[in-house]
Parts: C-alpha cells; sequence; structure tokens
C-alpha cells in the first residue's frame, strides 16, 4: 500500500487539579488533526492506545510520551510518511506569520515535532509499498 503524505495534530497542555490526589495533573488533548483530504476522523481508533479517555469530543492523554506514542502508531497503520504535532501555544505565536496555506504548514513544521514513519523509510519498506 502506498504510504499518504503528512499529518498535523493540533494539541493542547491543560492543568488541573485532582482532588482525590491533591496534587496538579497535566493533560494533553487533540485539538485538530488534519491531512490533505481534510480533519482526520479518530472514531473507533481507541485500539491505538490504552493511555487516554475519551471526553466530549476530546481523546485525552495523561502524558506527552503517550500522545507521541498514539501519534506513531497512529501513522504506522495508517500507512502516512510522517505526522507533526505542535501545542496551541506554540501555533498561537507562529500563526500571526502566516498569510497563505504553504505557511500555515510550514509552521508545524517550523514549531512541532515531526515523527516519522520508520517503515516508510527503510529500503524494504520503500520497495513493497
Amino acid at each position: 500500500m502506498k504510504n499518504k503524505d503528512q499529518a498535523y495534530l493540533l494539541f493542547n497542555f491543560m492543568q488541573e487539579f485532582d482532588e482525590s490526589e491533591s496534587r496538579e495533573l497535566g493533560k494533553y488533548h487533540i485539538v485538530y488533526f488534519y491531512d490533505q483530504n481534510g480533519e482526520v476522523s479518530l472514531e473507533g481508533k481507541k485500539h491505538y492506545s490504552n493511555d487516554y479517555e475519551i471526553g466530549y469530543k476530546k481523546i485525552i492523554f495523561k502524558t506527552k510520551e503517550q500522545l507521541t506514542e498514539f501519534a506513531y502508531r497512529f501513522i504506522e497503520e495508517n500507512h502516512y510518511r510522517e505526522i507533526y504535532l505542535l501545542s496551541t501555544s506554540d501555533y498561537n505565536v507562529a500563526i500571526e506569520s502566516c498569510f497563505d496555506a504553504t505557511t500555515f504548514k510550514q509552521v508545524f513544521k517550523d514549531y512541532g515535532l515531526c515523527i516519522t514513519n520508520q517503515k516508510s523509510n527503510s529500503l524494504f519498506g520503500k520497495i513493497f509499498s
């Protein structure tokens, strides 16, 4: 199967107070997830990770490592070449410099974390994709 190009994932970090543990807890949730065809549906994607919970129209991760693991499994199983993860705080700073779709994608490349599908980069992967 031929690999798809790139996916882009915008996430938000939220800090909440957990009364049961009497401490601050951070959580990461996906704000927007899209590729060249538009928004990527996450319906039925729970099998990519057991480390998140589904809230109202949100998928929430307890750590950034769990979010990146989710992204890596997603691109591997859905045959994307790479995915860019960007926080909303970095997005808000960088978006002011955008004036078209090309510079919008460049924000993810300049300020985001790029996760590459290692299977698609191998010689074996290129021959059989």
